[in-house]
């Protein structure tokens, strides 16, 4: 990647050639002094969406996110920031022609991920690990009950990270195939086991491909020293990737 103001913010994550996919991790923090380059790069349709935010930080956050976006999208495309189109692909997920893309934030780290082999589609996620969560709770709602059976035989230490890794691998399957949680997370069984079981969408086995990704250090020490706001501890982040072949089976 050739010099630009935006890209000391971005790290390509190490993962196999093999996958077609490229991860960005995003350190949102380094981008907080450059507002100025950030807008920069947004439409303006863009930057009359960021001055609508009650929220001025979530508003930055926003920005720089899809700042970022634009960036490496143009970059995949070969064209300028301000060239970049973007639309709703099936079932309103956002789509830019001739490249899958995704995006995924918590705290100050971000995740982007593309794919330029189409028709691939792609879903990232990242998640926290809070140490002071109704584990057990959550699981009743979002997981399977073989899920939910496995979690229950862990250690009080164990199941923080263990939930967080299950609930982002089943972010980032719904978010591939651009379905909220209204299909049914409980649906999904991903499970938290390493490497990545195969996964099971009502019970029968799904073609989805997930990868639990190697996020760098960076965000491993900031998970370590932020509190979201409610002042719940966090010990980590964990992020997963789904990729969908063209021959996985419609979801919607």
């Amino acid at each position: 990647m050739s010099p630009h103001p935006l890209t000391d913010a971005l790290q390509l994550l190490p993962l196999e050639a093999s996958t077609g996919v490229d991860v960005w991790q995003l350190e949102l923090a380094h981008l907080h002094e450059l507002d100025d380059t950030v807008n920069a790069q947004l439409s303006a349709d863009e930057r009359l969406r960021v001055k609508r935010f009650a929220n001025p930080a979530q508003a930055r956050l926003w920005a720089a996110i899809r700042a970022c976006l634009r960036l490496l999208l143009a970059r995949c495309k070969g064209c300028t920031t301000q060239e970049v189109e973007f639309s709703l692909g099936k079932h309103g997920k956002p789509a830019s022609q001739g490249v899958s893309f995704n995006v995924s934030h918590s705290g100050s780290v971000g995740l982007i991920a593309l794919s330029a082999e189409q028709p691939v589609q792609v879903g990232v996620d990242i998640e926290t690990v809070s140490l002071h969560r109704d584990v057990m709770e959550l699981a009743a709602l979002v997981c399977t009950a073989d899920e939910q059976a496995a979690l229950s035989k862990l250690s009080d230490h164990e199941l923080p990270l263990a939930f967080a890794r299950m609930w982002s691998r089943k972010e980032a399957w719904l978010k591939a195939h651009g379905v909220g949680l209204g299909f049914g997370a409980s649906r999904v069984n991903v499970g938290f086991e390493m490497p990545t079981r195969v996964v099971e969408v009502d019970g029968v086995p799904d073609t989805a491909t997930l990868i639990d990704l190697p996020l760098t250090a960076q965000a491993q020490t900031r998970a370590r020293t932020r509190a979201p706001e409610g002042g719940s501890s966090v010990d980590a982040y964990v992020g997963s990737l789904c990729i969908l072949q063209p021959t996985s089976p419609d979801v919607g």
